[in-house]
């Protein structure tokens, strides 16, 4: 690689490195400031030769920064870095072509709410005559360097100035340093154009040299001849730019070992048996674990969604079946009233709210398995720096799932199917519709119990052995509770009694004074939730596990891009420390370039002492 190539390396490094800048602005790049509408883009363009910035921003960029790397070569050509194609300068379809480009990258480099963005967009310019050097423009710099101990003055607009000023002694003043407070290591007059956009760069040269060939500003001595043109202020620049380079390589590279030593240090005393992974590689490691995580919600078995869907939906809609079907049905005087009774309530139900709640249910389900499994999946190996991305990616991934209800037709079908069927085949089924009517009425007894006890206060035994007393808000009107006790008491009796009611029920309880038709309406209800469970769980296995798994890796893909989120999620110093520690190719690149650089600058000096003029 050339010195430029090697130098704009270390650079880029360094940008990705830190995306502030604080680290790289130890090592010198040419950087113009100045006022708006002053003239820097085209001071810029003369000193590349090529109009390459777009125009109308009055700036060298106004969004990001642009990094460009400028070199000698046999053709005048522009490429970006991460770009395999060329721009040829000397073609104005290929110049037109490439300022778009970077207006583009501009655009499309500033998030949603910014203005600027940390992000440098780096292209290289090679040409005929072109000075080496690194220039770069930062948004929002507006001046720097108050000793001038890295600054070169330009006044550009000279011709104007000339035109304009009844005393042209002031450009004078200017140049020498005297009339503005501001201290420079050289000053320099331009002339970049007359102002049309259209001017080609050779245009714009043969014009700067014939206004200054004619100029009075040098013919009476007020400017010297090494002050003016672009050309020698390239030159000046480029010069001065080395010398920094020479000056700044070594004691950068020896800062960074330094560094490097203290930070190395500091892990091994912290995080022993820890590999040095920094973010991106944290990342990978997660991402990974996540993907494992969710391939292990496909293999959950039928059984054991089935399970949870039928308690869920159960514990979901018990309260209306007691409440607004069995109850009602019950105070009715015969069992034909009954029947009939529950027939509408169920089909009501079911036409309005049953496949919503099991749909509820069936999400609610999933969400719950795909956090359990994230959770569960710690173990020995699991590293708890990964938990805010993991819940990150669980979030998003559960906001993003859209779940189908194209099914929601189909599934009141298949339930308002279910619970018209009345026909229980087997005695098995008989006494599993026995044991759910009987564990559903005591757990509903026990929370009547419960009530009538908050409703009446303690009992004589408990006012005596605790000194406590009913207050007034328990003593009121319990008669409600009561006889609600009184009826689930009685219907856990009549429960018992149907045990043995099978052989009547095959019947059709004909000749007989037991009639079990609440038996028969638990029995419904039961071989519904089972049906549905089904349901549900072929839905949840052929389709909505799939789609959350799509969710998921978009979403990891999409955080794989963002930088800022994986800033965000993943945190802490030990994050940090292995960023720091992450110089490897920095340290390479930096020591190669140390040694290019005392080698060019021997061959230099060697050359000049033969009588040769070559500038480093």
């Amino acid at each position: 690689k050339s010195l430029i190539d090697m130098y704009s390396e270390v650079l880029d490094i360094l940008s990705d490195y830190d995306s502030n800048y604080n680290t790289q602005d130890h090592l010198p790049r040419v950087v113009v400031v100045g006022d708006q509408s002053a003239g820097k883009t085209s001071v810029l363009e003369m000193i590349a030769q090529a109009r390459i910035f777009p125009r109308g921003s009055g700036e060298m960029m106004t969004r990001s920064p642009v990094k460009v790397t400028l070199s000698e070569g046999p053709h005048h050509v522009a490429m970006f870095k991460d770009s395999t194609r060329e721009f040829d300068l000397g073609k104005e379809e290929d110049l037109a072509a490439l300022r778009h480009e970077i207006e583009l990258r501009m655009r499309k480099s500033v998030r949603e709410g910014q203005t600027v963005s940390p992000e440098t967009i780096s292209l290289s310019v090679k040409g005929p005559g072109i000075q080496r050097m690194v220039l770069v423009d930062l948004p929002g710099v507006i001046s720097m360097d108050p000793q001038g101990k890295r600054t070169i003055f330009v006044l550009t607009k000279v011709d104007l100035a000339e035109k304009n000023l009844a005393s042209p002694s002031r450009i004078q003043q200017i140049v020498e340093g005297k009339l503005f407070p501001m201290k420079a290591l050289g000053y320099f007059a331009v002339v970049t154009g007359k102002g049309s956009s259209n001017e080609s760069i050779e245009a714009i040269k043969d014009y700067e040299e014939e206004f200054f060939q004619s100029s009075n500003l040098l013919k009476t001595g007020m400017l010297k001849a090494h002050q003016v043109t672009t050309k020698n202020l390239s030159l000046a620049v480029s010069d001065c730019f080395w010398k920094m380079v020479r000056e700044s390589v070594e004691q950068q590279a020896d800062a960074f070992k330094a560094s490097r030593f203290n930070l190395e240090t500091e892990w091994k005393n912290n995080y022993p048996r820890l590999r040095e992974l920094d973010r991106n590689e944290l990342f990978e490691k997660a991402k990974n674990e996540i993907l494992d995580e969710v391939i292990s919600l496909s293999q959950v078995t039928p059984k054991h969604w089935e399970s949870i869907l039928q308690k869920k939906l159960w514990e979901r809609v018990s309260t209306h079946v007691i409440e607004n079907i069995y109850l009602p049905a019950a105070q009715t005087m015969d069992s034909g009233t009954f029947n009939t009774t529950v027939d509408i309530k169920l089909k009501q139900w079911t036409d309005k709210q049953l496949p919503h709640k099991a749909l509820e249910v069936a999400w609610e389900t999933l969400q719950e398995e795909f956090a359990r499994f994230m959770a569960e999946y710690k173990g020995k190996d699991q590293d708890d720096i990964f938990d805010k991305l993991k819940e990150a990616v669980k979030d998003e991934s559960i906001k993003r799932h859209k779940w189908n209800e194209r099914a929601l037709d189909s599934l009141r079908v298949i339930q308002h199917n279910a619970l018209e069927d009345r026909s229980i085949t087997d005695k098995p089924q008989w006494d599993a519709a026995i044991q759910f009517m009987e564990e559903t009425l005591q757990a509903r007894l026990k929370d009547t119990d419960s009530v009538i006890t908050d409703m009446v206060g303690p009992d004589w035994k408990q006012r005596w052995l605790n000194w406590t007393n009913r207050t007034s808000e328990q003593i009121k009107d319990t008669w409600h509770q009561l006889y609600r006790r009184h009826f689930l008491q009685k219907a856990l009796f009549h429960c018992n009694l149907c045990r043995r009611g099978f052989y009547y029920y095959q019947r059709h309880f004909v000749d007989s004074e037991l009639e079990c038709n609440d038996v028969v309406l638990f029995w419904r209800i039961q071989r519904m939730l089972g049906i549905t469970a089904n349901t549900l769980r072929q839905q949840l296995t052929n389709t909505e596990v799939r789609r959350l798994e799509k969710n998921v890796k978009e979403v990891l893909e999409d955080f794989a891009e963002d930088n800022e989120k994986k800033v965000q999620l993943i945190t802490g110093r030990r994050v940090q420390l292995a960023e720091d520690l992450n110089l490897d190719d920095l340290l390479a690149v930096l020591s190669c370039l140390k040694v290019t650089i005392g080698v060019h600058f021997c061959i230099d000096w060697k050359k000049e002492g033969l009588g040769l003029q070559v500038r480093s």
